[in-house]
C-alpha cells in the first residue's frame, strides 16, 4: 500500500470520518481490522479524487461509491471488491488512471475498476453503439472475474434507487436498460434479492402511478390477512414439530414488478393474485425438505400439476428448492417454497453467497455450489459467443434473448437429464449433446413416437434423435431453435459449405418454394428489382443467403412471383391471417400495432429469421430500408382467413376530468368485448385537461370503430384516436 499521508485516517476531516462510519460498522461484522484499514485507504483516495464533484441530486459524489460499497458489504464481499467499488468511478470521472491504482493499491483492484469503467474516451457514432460496446466490455471482464458484475450490479442498484434526480427521458432510458440487461444478469447469477429490487425500481421509474397504487394495495392486503397468515403458519409449525425437524416459516415477500407482469401477461386481476397466500419454509437438510413437503401435503390438499422439484433438477441459474401449491381449509390457495438455509442463502445472494457462506461455515461451501457451477457455465457460453459473433449488436441481442429463459428438463435414452430453455426443439436437444449429432439430425422420436423437429419440447419427455450418415444442417432450423449453441453451430456448419454446394442447395430451396413455376421463367428485370429491394448483388449470393438462413425462400419466392404468388407451394392465399407466409416465423410490431384492413409491410431480419409485420406508414419501414441486414416486403391480409385472431392496438384519449370518468372508460370498453391490457396516464396541459393511452385487444377494424364510438359518447371525452406509432416507453 502507499505511504501517501493523505490516506492516513489521522488526517481525515470530520465530514470525511462521519461519511465512512456507517460503512465501517458493516465491515466490522465480518472483516479483520487490517482489511478494514485497506478499505479505509481506498475510501480516502476516492474521496480526494472526487473532491468538488456532486451528483445530480446535489450531494457530494463520494456518497455514491460509499453506497455501492455498502450494498456489497451487506453481501459480505471480499476486501478487493470493496476497494474496487469505492474506486469504481475514478478512472471514468477524474484524472486517475488504471496505472495509478495499480501503483497505489494492486493489480487485482485496478483490473476490477477497469472492468466496470465505461469506454468514455473512444468516439462512437451514437449512444446505442457506445452502450453495446460498454456492455460487451463489462461482460468480457465478468467472465474473467465475477466480482466485476457484482460491483456493476450494486452500482446500477444505487443509481436506480436515486434515479428521481434525473430528467424523465434519461430516467426512462436507464430503467429500460436495467430491465433488459442488469436485472436478467442478476437472475442468471442467482441473485434473486437484487434481481427483484432492480425490477421493482424499474417498475417505479417507468410506471410511477401504477407502482404507487399497487404498492399501497399489496401492503393493505398483507395487513388485512395477517391473522390468516399467522393461523396458517401455526398449523404448519405444529406439523413440523411432530416430526422433529428444525424449521422456520415465513411469509414470502411479493415483488411488485412480478405481480404487475403476471397481471399483464396472464390477464389476471389484482385481487386474484392477492388471494394467493405465499410461504417460505426453511429447514436444516435436504432430507428435511422432503419430509416437510410430506407434512404439507398431509395437512393441505396438493393442487395437481403444481409441484416442482428444483432440488433434483435445479433451475438454469442453480436455484434449488421444492415448490408446491396446496388448497387451504377455507379453499384459499397456498404457494409454499421449501429449502435449506444454504439453498435460501444461495437463492438470495447467488454467486455472491460464496463469501458469506465460506465465512459462516469455515470454508464448507467452496467453489462447487450449483449456482457457481451454472454461472461459470453461462459465462463460458458468453466467451464462446464473443469469439463466434462478428457484430457487437448481434452479440448483445443474443445475450438479451438468453438472459431470462424458463427451463425444461428432458431425458435422453440413458435417462440422463438435459436442461434446456423453454421453447427448445429436438434440434436444440441434439446440439446440446454434440455439434456432430445436431448436424446429422434427420428426425426425432419423443416418448417413442415421431415428433416434428421444429416443435417445442416439454419437461419430462424422453427424446431420441435419428441421425443421418452424412451431416447437413438445415437453414430452416434457424427459424425454430432457441439455444445459442444450436444457432451458432448451424451457422458454423452452413458457412463451412463450399460456395458451389451452398448455391446449389439455395437454388433447390427457392425452387421448392416457387412450386410449379420454374425459376428460369422469371423475367430478369423482375429478378434484378427484387435483388435491389433486399440489398443482394446477385442470384448466387441470394442462393448462399437462403442456404445460410439469412434470406427466407418463401418470402423471396413471393416477391419474385408477384401477382402469381398464389402458385407458391403454400396455396392460393394460405391458411394464416396474412397471405402466403406459412412457414415463416412472424410477429406483429408493437410500435404501430397493425390491424386487418391496414396496408402492411414486412421487415425480414435474416439474423433472427423473423418477419416483423408493420403498418406501411410506420417510420420503422423507412429505417429498415437503409439496413442491409433487413429486407422489406409488401404483404396483404388473407380475406379467406377462418380463424379468430385478436390484435393489439393503442388509443389516445383526451378528456376533461370529473368524478368516476376513468371507471366509465374501463367499464364501457369492457362492455364492447375488448380487453384492456394497460392504461398510461399522460401529461395534461391545463388543470382540467387530461389524456391517457390505453392498450386494448380487439378482433378487427369494425370492432375498433365500435370501441371508439362508444368512448366518444362519454360525457367529458374530447377526442379518441388510434395511435399511429406507440412511443418506446409506452410499448407493451
Amino acid at each position: 500500500m502507499s505511504e501517501d499521508p493523505a490516506l492516513d485516517r489521522n488526517n481525515w476531516p470530520d465530514e470525511m470520518k462521519s461519511l465512512f462510519t456507517p460503512l465501517e460498522e458493516k465491515l466490522k461484522a465480518y472483516l479483520p481490522p487490517e482489511q478494514i484499514q485497506e478499505v479505509a485507504e481506498a475510501y480516502a483516495y476516492s474521496y480526494r479524487a472526487h473532491s468538488g464533484q456532486t451528483r445530480s441530486s446535489g450531494e457530494p459524489y463520494i456518497t455514491h461509491p460509499l453506497a455501492v460499497t455498502a450494498i456489497l458489504a451487506d453481501m459480505h464481499l471480499d476486501v478487493e471488491a470493496l476497494m474496487a467499488s469505492l474506486l469504481h468511478d475514478v478512472i471514468e470521472d477524474t484524472r486517475v488512471t488504471q496505472n495509478d491504482i495499480k501503483r497505489i493499491f494492486n493489480d487485482t483492484v485496478a483490473d476490477l475498476v477497469n472492468g466496470v469503467t465505461k469506454m468514455e474516451k473512444i468516439r462512437f457514432s451514437d449512444y446505442k453503439e457506445a452502450q453495446v460496446a460498454n456492455i460487451q466490455k463489462m461482460l468480457l471482464a465478468m467472465t474473467n472475474d465475477t466480482r466485476v458484475i457484482l460491483i456493476k450490479l450494486a452500482d446500477r442498484t444505487h443509481n436506480m434507487q436515486t434515479i428521481g434526480a434525473l430528467r424523465p427521458d434519461k430516467r426512462m432510458r436507464i430503467a429500460r436498460e436495467t430491465l433488459d440487461i442488469y436485472a436478467p444478469i442478476a437472475y442468471r447469477l442467482g441473485i434473486s434479492k437484487m434481481k427483484n429490487e432492480l425490477q421493482d425500481l424499474c417498475f417505479r421509474a417507468i410506471y410511477p402511478y401504477r407502482y404507487r397504487v399497487l404498492e399501497a394495495t399489496v401492503a393493505q392486503g398483507q395487513k388485512n390477512r395477517m391473522d390468516t397468515y399467522n393461523e396458517l403458519m401455526e398449523s404448519m409449525r405444529s406439523c413440523f414439530r411432530k416430526i422433529g425437524i428444525r424449521f422456520q416459516v415465513k411469509v414470502r415477500e411479493k415483488c411488485l414488478a412480478t405481480i404487475y407482469h403476471k397481471m399483464k401477461t396472464d390477464h389476471l386481476r389484482l385481487h386474484t393474485l392477492l388471494s394467493v397466500f405465499s410461504f417460505l419454509v426453511i429447514v436444516d437438510s435436504v432430507d428435511s425438505c422432503y419430509r416437510a413437503l410430506g407434512q404439507v401435503h398431509a395437512l393441505f390438499k396438493p393442487k395437481q400439476g403444481y409441484f416442482k422439484d428444483y432440488i433434483a433438477l435445479p433451475k438454469m441459474n442453480g436455484y434449488q428448492g421444492l415448490h408446491t401449491t396446496v388448497m387451504g381449509s377455507d379453499g384459499q390457495e397456498l404457494e409454499i417454497h421449501i429449502r435449506t438455509e444454504y439453498m435460501d442463502m444461495m437463492a438470495k445472494q447467488g454467486v455472491a453467497a460464496h463469501w458469506v457462506y465460506k465465512l459462516r461455515k469455515n470454508g464448507g461451501m467452496g467453489n462447487g455450489s450449483e449456482t457457481t457451477m451454472y454461472a461459470n457455465r453461462w459465462m463460458q457460453s458468453l466467451k464462446d459467443l464473443m469469439n463466434n459473433t462478428s457484430s457487437s449488436f448481434d452479440f448483445l441481442e443474443n445475450v438479451k434473448a438468453n438472459l431470462f429463459p424458463e427451463e425444461i428438463y428432458v431425458f435422453d435414452g440413458s435417462s440422463k437429464v438435459l436442461e434446456l430453455p423453454k421453447g427448445a426443439t429436438p434440434v436444440d436437444f441434439a446440439y446440446a449433446i454434440s455439434a456432430d449429432l445436431g448436424n446429422r439430425c434427420r428426425a426425432a422420436e419423443v416418448d417413442h413416437k415421431p415428433f416434428p423437429l421444429d416443435h417445442s419440447l416439454s419437461s419430462g419427455q424422453q427424446v431420441h434423435i435419428i441421425a443421418s450418415e452424412t451431416p447437413f444442417a438445415q437453414p430452416r432450423w434457424l427459424d425454430s431453435v432457441v439455444t445459442l449453441k444450436a444457432r451458432q453451430a448451424i451457422k458454423d456448419f452452413l458457412q463451412g459449405i463450399n460456395a458451389a454446394s451452398s448455391e446449389e442447395h439455395g437454388r433447390k430451396l427457392l425452387q421448392l418454394a416457387m412450386g410449379d413455376i420454374p425459376l428460369d421463367s422469371i423475367d430478369s428485370e423482375n429478378i434484378a428489382r427484387v435483388l435491389r429491394t433486399i440489398h443482394i448483388d446477385s442470384l448466387n449470393t441470394l442462393f448462399r443467403k437462403i442456404t445460410m438462413g439469412e434470406s427466407n425462400a418463401v418470402l423471396v419466392a413471393r416477391a419474385l412471383l408477384g401477382e402469381r404468388s398464389g402458385s407458391v407451394s403454400e396455396g392460393d392465399t394460405g391458411s394464416g391471417i396474412i397471405s402466403n407466409i406459412e412457414g415463416v416465423k412472424h410477429e406483429f410490431a408493437s410500435c404501430c400495432f397493425p390491424l386487418p384492413g391496414d396496408r402492411i409491410t414486412g421487415i425480414y431480419d435474416g439474423d433472427k429469421g423473423l418477419l416483423m409485420v408493420h403498418r406501411t406508414s410506420c417510420p420503422s419501414i423507412a429505417e429498415a430500408e437503409k439496413n442491409p441486414s433487413c429486407s422489406c416486403l409488401s404483404l396483404s391480409w388473407n380475406k379467406n382467413y377462418q380463424g379468430h385472431a385478436f390484435f393489439k392496438t393503442a388509443l389516445h384519449i383526451q378528456y376533461i376530468t370529473r368524478p368516476a370518468i376513468l371507471g366509465e372508460i374501463v367499464s364501457l370498453v369492457s362492455m364492447t368485448g375488448a380487453e384492456i391490457l394497460s392504461i398510461t396516464q399522460t401529461d395534461y396541459r391545463e388543470e382540467s385537461d387530461h389524456s391517457l393511452d390505453i392498450l386494448i385487444e380487439i378482433k378487427n377494424q369494425s370492432h375498433l370503430e365500435t370501441v371508439i364510438s362508444t368512448l366518444i359518447k362519454i360525457n367529458g371525452i374530447k377526442d379518441v384516436s388510434r395511435r399511429k406509432r406507440v412511443p418506446e416507453s409506452r410499448q407493451g
